[in-house]
C-alpha cells in the first residue's frame, strides 16, 4: 500500500559568504518541474549535510546534478549511504569528476566504489563514459535563459571567456572579455550568445555554450579532471598561458559544428521525467507541499558550512599563534 512519502533532492547548495557555483545551484530537477513536485514533500538537502534524520527507506531520493560522482570519498560514501538507507534512489544528470594523478588542484582520486546497481534509474551526464551508465545531459539545459532565440543577439566579441569566481587566477592571461560563473544565469546566456567563441574553465559553462550553438574551448590544465572527456559534443584544449586569438580560433576551427544539442538535451530530460515520474507515482501518494522544510534544510546546510569555515579559521588561528609563541622563545 502505498503511502505519503517524501521527495529528497540532493545536491551541491550554496555556501554561504563564498562566490556562488551558478552550475551547482542551477542544476537541481526540482526547479524545472515545480508543478508536479509540489503536491509532494520536498526537502532540498547539500550534499555536504544531508539530514539523515528526515530520509525513511520509502521515501524517493533524487541525487544530482553536479559533477558529485568520484569527487571525492566522502561524496561517494554520501551516495553509497543513500543507497542503503532508502530504496528509491534516483540519479539525475550527475557527472563524474574523478581526479588523475596529475591534476592542479592537488585532490586525490576517489576509491571508494559507487554501488550503482542498487540504485533505482541511473542517469549521467558524461556521454560513452567507460562505465556504460546511461547519459542523461544535466537538467540545467531546461532553464529559461536557453531558450533565447540564437540569432537574435548579435556578436559582440570573438573570444568569450567565463570564469569560475571560485578560481583567483584563470589559467589563460590577458583576457580582453569575460563573466564569470556567479552572476546570473540570463546574463551568462546572452553573454554566450554574444560572443563567438567561447573560453572557459568550468564543465557548466562549457556545457552552455554547446547547448547555445558556440564551440567552447577549455585550457589543457582541466584535462587533469576526467569530467572534461566526457562531453556530448568535442571541446578543444589550449596550452598557451596568454591570450591567443589567432590560436584559439584555430583550435575552434577544427571542432565539429553543434546541431540541435539543446533541443536533444531537453527532449531526453523531459523522457526522464516521465520514467522518474512514473516510478514515484507507483510508490507514494501526494502531500501537502511543504516549503518550511524545503528552506529549514537549505538554511541548515549554509550553518554546516558556516561553522566549518569558523572551525577551520579557528584551528589557522590557533596555529598562528602557536607559531609566534615558538618565535618568541
Amino acid at each position: 500500500m502505498k503511502k505519503a512519502g517524501k521527495i529528497h533532492f540532493v545536491h551541491h547548495l550554496e555556501k554561504r559568504y563564498v562566490a556562488a557555483n551558478l552550475g551547482d545551484w542551477i542544476c537541481c530537477p526540482y526547479y524545472y518541474f515545480p508543478d508536479y513536485f509540489a503536491q509532494y514533500t520536498c526537502i532540498l538537502h547539500s550534499d555536504w549535510a544531508v539530514l539523515w534524520h528526515e530520509i525513511e527507506r520509502d521515501d524517493i531520493v533524487i541525487f544530482g546534478g553536479g559533477g558529485l560522482l568520484d569527487n571525492s570519498d566522502e561524496l561517494n560514501r554520501v551516495l553509497n549511504r543513500l543507497i542503503n538507507c532508502c530504496d528509491n534512489v534516483i540519479i539525475w544528470g550527475a557527472g563524474t569528476h574523478k581526479y588523475n594523478k596529475d591534476n592542479i588542484f592537488g585532490k586525490k582520486t576517489a576509491t571508494e566504489e559507487i554501488h550503482y546497481d542498487r540504485a533505482a534509474i541511473v542517469g549521467v551526464r558524461d556521454y560513452m563514459h567507460p562505465s556504460g551508465l546511461p547519459y542523461l545531459p544535466c537538467v540545467s539545459c531546461l532553464n529559461p535563459a536557453f531558450l533565447t532565440p540564437q540569432d537574435s543577439v548579435p556578436i559582440k566579441r570573438t573570444i568569450g571567456t567565463i570564469k569560475s569566481a571560485l578560481e583567483t587566477n584563470f589559467a589563460v592571461e590577458g583576457l580582453p572579455s569575460f563573466v564569470t560563473n556567479a552572476q546570473p544565469i540570463g546574463k551568462v546566456a546572452k553573454y554566450i550568445l554574444s560572443s563567438q567563441v567561447i573560453l572557459v574553465s568550468s564543465y557548466h559553462g562549457a556545457y552552455w555554450a554547446m547547448l547555445l550553438g558556440k564551440k567552447a574551448v577549455l585550457p589543457s590544465t582541466r584535462l587533469g579532471v576526467d569530467k572534461y572527456r566526457y562531453f556530448r559534443h568535442p571541446v578543444g584544449f589550449y596550452d598557451g598561458n596568454s591570450f591567443n586569438e589567432d590560436e584559439l580560433l584555430s583550435i575552434a576551427s577544427n571542432l565539429p559544428e553543434i546541431p540541435s544539442f539543446l533541443e536533444e538535451s531537453r527532449k531526453l530530460n523531459h523522457d526522464f521525467f516521465e520514467k522518474t515520474r512514473i516510478y514515484i507515482e507507483a510508490r507514494i501518494e501526494p502531500s501537502m507541499p511543504n516549503e518550511t522544510i524545503q528552506n529549514m534544510a537549505k538554511r541548515i546546510a549554509q550553518l554546516d558550512f558556516t561553522i566549518v569555515d569558523m572551525w577551520n579559521e579557528i584551528r589557522r588561528l590557533n596555529g598562528k599563534v602557536a607559531q609566534l609563541s615558538q618565535e618568541k622563545r
